[in-house]
């Protein structure tokens, strides 16, 4: 992945450019140890809230074009935590809360990838982002699965129709037809209990000791195709950037996936797979595409 120049002028938001200097920022351990700064924490937050309202997400949804309805989803909040380290680690939680998104987790992946990608980068999300949201088809790839889960299905409009209708049926003192609304409050102390203890450890344990992440970070740092000129200093999406499916087809274009051929990413070294997939070491990622 190209890297940009280290402008002459640094902004205390921008990225950490001592550490693209460090001639071991591939090494895990470099990775790692590093830590991110308050004014880049700061510009990844606000970036994140670029993908708030309700947008085209087909740069973000495998299989789907521009011109499908269903591409259109709202997204209803991102709320990202503090970061925090653990065993040496350091983790950011993003919490997205959105509607018709359960059924394409992908979209998360790849919306995770393009913030990490700006913020490493450089590159201005406020410009690059909603250019996403355009017809043009972008190859963005899928952050590891490791980490994603489904923190909690929300019953909001159910719970309100139910309180409209309980009230109806109290009036006419039918109180057998009083529905009791979806609440997860009453067991929040065992559901944390039981994320940590069989979900978070394992997520943690396993970036431990496969470095899942600092692997796949590796992995697109030695790419050096043309399907990432679109992290620039200006946030803008250069022709030469935009993916053409056609082309893809007849493989004329499709230079990531012959990366990925020439360099998978094997679980015995620490690679991007999803931990279940017991063959990544015989083909490359597909996890990984975008």
């Amino acid at each position: 992945m190209e890297r940009h120049t280290k402008p002459e002028t640094i902004d205390p938001k921008g990225p950490d450019w001592n550490y693209w200097t460090n001639p071991e920022a591939s090494k895990t351990q470099t990775m790692r140890s590093w830590r991110i700064g308050r004014g880049q924490f700061e510009t990844f937050r606000e970036s994140a809230k670029l993908y708030e309202g309700t947008h085209n997400f087909h740069n973000f949804t495998i299989g789907l074009e521009h011109s499908d309805p269903s591409a259109l989803r709202y997204m209803i909040s991102i709320d990202v935590k503090e970061p925090y380290v653990l065993d040496g680690i350091e983790w950011i939680s993003i919490m997205y809360h959105g509607q018709s998104f359960m059924l394409h987790q992908a979209n998360q992946r790849k919306m995770t990838t393009l913030l990490i990608f700006a913020s490493r980068t450089g590159t201005p999300a406020a410009s690059l982002i909603p250019q996403t949201f355009n017809p043009s088809k972008l190859l963005i790839p899928k952050a590891p699965a490791l980490g994603l889960l489904l923190q909690e299905p929300r019953f909001g409009t159910y719970n309100k129709h139910v309180l409209e209708e309980n009230e109806l049926a109290t009036g006419r003192g039918q109180t057998d037809r009083v529905r009791e609304l979806i609440e997860w409050e009453p067991l929040k102390e065992k559901i944390d209990a039981f994320k940590h203890a069989y979900i978070y450890n394992r997520i943690r344990a396993e970036e431990a000791k496969h470095g899942v992440f600092s692997a796949w970070l590796k992995f697109i740092d030695d790419y050096g195709g043309w399907e990432f000129k679109y992290l620039n200093a200006q946030g803008q999406v250069p022709p030469e950037a935009v993916v053409h499916p056609g082309k893809r087809k007849r493989g004329t274009t499709d230079k990531f996936r012959e990366y990925l051929w020439k360099n998978p990413a094997r679980k015995e070294e620490g690679g991007a797979t999803d931990s279940e997939d017991e063959d990544a070491s015989k083909k490359p990622s597909a996890d990984m595409e975008g």
